[in-house]
């Protein structure tokens, strides 16, 4: 287990090496999944309750990070696109360019993501 100070110098060394750093945010009032700036972005003392289409967030009753069982954004969203540009085309004076955009090859690390997703990201 990493202390708080780790955590947080990890977080720093990543964003540091050009990574955008991926992890339980607190939402609209849901744990959800979005980049991060620091260790100050993420959610201290909450879990969630689920059960059939009900989503409540409780307060744990310790300072506790990743406390959470399932974000409502799943972790694919950063993987696989639900939308991709494949081509660009302008017209200027008659004439159309057609262009290729350069994709996002910003690398990506995922912080409090469980084990069950790593397994289910790699079936994908």
């Amino acid at each position: 287990m990493l202390s708080l100070g780790a955590l947080a110098t990890l977080i720093d060394q990543l964003r540091g090496d050009g990574r955008q750093v991926i992890a339980p945010v607190l939402r609209d009032s849901t744990i959800s999944l979005d980049e991060i700036d620091s260790i100050d972005d993420l959610p201290t003392g909450l879990t969630e309750e689920q059960d059939g289409g009900r989503y409540r967030l409780e307060n744990l009753d310790r300072p506790e990070l990743f406390g959470n069982s399932t974000p409502a954004i799943p972790w694919k969203r950063w993987l696989y696109a639900e939308r991709t540009l494949l081509l660009k085309a302008t017209r200027d004076n008659g004439s159309v360019t057609i262009a290729e955009p350069e994709p996002d090859t910003t690398p990506l690390a995922f912080l409090g993501i469980r084990s069950c997703d790593v397994k289910s990201l790699d079936i994908l």
